[in-house]
């Protein structure tokens, strides 16, 4: 479990990272985590089943790494590995998307995938950056 939680956190901090790259300043930075973060939360599973939500928001659940997330970490703190993949389905922990099963440790794989993506992408946009543009904050005395 400590396992997953550093490989997730790694994957969602160079997310959140390369975001800052793209933002001009703290407070852009901020209302674009909100707007992204906030809807990505309740389309993961996290609040709301998966399996209860409507046909056309589900492009947008299995586009979401969180859902991957939320899925990996129910199947290991339920210790659902015992269950068929039919079961896992229902409970909303493996998902089915046009006949190919995404079961919990291939949405691992996912996130993996994704953490790799966006630290490549962190990295690519951190080598071309210009800091001689930033201003540095000094207080006054």
């Amino acid at each position: 479990m400590i396992g997953v939680m550093i490989l997730v956190g790694i994957t969602f901090s160079s997310i959140g990272l390369f975001m800052a790259t793209l933002a001009k300043s703290s407070a852009t930075f901020q209302v674009l985590v909100t707007v992204i973060v906030m809807p990505l939360t309740f389309l993961s599973g996290a609040y709301i089943p998966t399996t209860v939500m409507p046909g056309f928001l589900l492009p947008l659940v299995y586009l979401n790494p969180l859902t991957y997330t939320t899925s990996i970490f129910r199947y290991i703190s339920l210790k659902m590995e015992g269950l068929s993949p039919a079961e896992l389905i229902k409970a909303g922990v493996a998902f089915d998307i046009h006949g190919f099963t995404v079961m919990p440790y291939f949405s691992l794989l996912l996130i993996v995938a994704i953490g790799t993506l966006f630290l490549y992408l962190c990295v690519s946009r951190f080598s071309k950056a210009d800091f001689s543009t930033v201003k540095v904050f000094r207080p006054r005395h």
